[in-house]
């Protein structure tokens, strides 16, 4: 029992301690960068709890990238960020007052978009989507798609080294239909629940650029989205 409260008590400690490392010339340093508020500046430090062999949690890679990020209405611009797709963690990445790199963890329900180097994001309205946020393609009346990103950690002994570390980049694809996300694997499932008059011109356009829809990356998904909504059959 005794063990127990120590135990507790140092938890307490630590998690106290995490806080009051942001001191007020921390504060000073991320106003001069940021702008005057406090309010993107809450949060815990970060930490990746797991020793890793082989991989990263991370969207892109370790190093924070320029973006953009719209917080409680506020539009914040030139802002290091990272995305820990394991964890579905969004990080702000900060120099504090003696020079030493700080990456918080935002809470991520004020967070109403954001972008990370070329990737915009929104924040996730859709209860079966268990993610905090999502790409969201294609027009509001026409064809949407969604795509949502994680990685996995476990042991992996099929690239030739085995030990325990992240997956690969994991993409998920989904059709809104009737204002629900269907997740899509396949080119025929995906054809199949479009409307009809889409149907042929979709066929068409596959065949044409001749992608792997299962290998089709955000880049391609948002153009097919796009072609669907601004296409007629001929």
């Amino acid at each position: 029992m005794k063990y127990f409260i120590f135990l507790f008590a140092l938890t307490l400690g630590y998690s106290g301690n995490l806080l009051a490392q942001l001191t007020e010339k921390d504060f000073a340093q991320f106003d001069s960068k940021y702008g005057k508020d406090p309010e993107l500046f809450k949060g815990i430090k970060y930490a990746d709890y797991h020793r890793v062999d082989f991989g990263n949690p991370f969207l892109y890679n370790e190093n924070s990238l320029s973006g953009t990020i719209s917080y409680k209405g506020i539009v914040y611009k030139n802002v290091k960020l990272n995305y820990d797709l394991f964890e579905q963690k969004l990080l702000l990445s900060y120099q504090n007052h003696i020079g030493a790199l700080v990456q918080l963890v935002l809470l991520s329900m004020p967070v109403d978009s954001f972008s990370i180097g070329q990737a915009p994001f929104t924040k996730n309205t859709y209860p079966e989507l268990l993610v905090p946020f999502i790409q969201l393609f294609g027009f509001e009346n026409g064809v949407q798609c969604i795509a949502t990103y994680e990685k996995d950690y476990g042991f992996n002994n099929k690239s030739g080294e085995s030990g325990f570390g992240y997956s690969k980049l994991i993409m998920k694809k989904y059709l809104l239909v009737d204002g629900f996300p269907i997740r899509i694997k396949r080119k025929k499932q995906f054809i199949n629940y479009l409307p009809e008059n889409k149907k042929e011109l979709c066929k068409a356009y596959l065949k044409k650029v001749k992608w792997s829809f299962k290998e089709m990356n955000e880049i391609q998904l948002e153009n097919l989205c796009y072609y669907l909504n601004t296409s007629q059959n001929e």
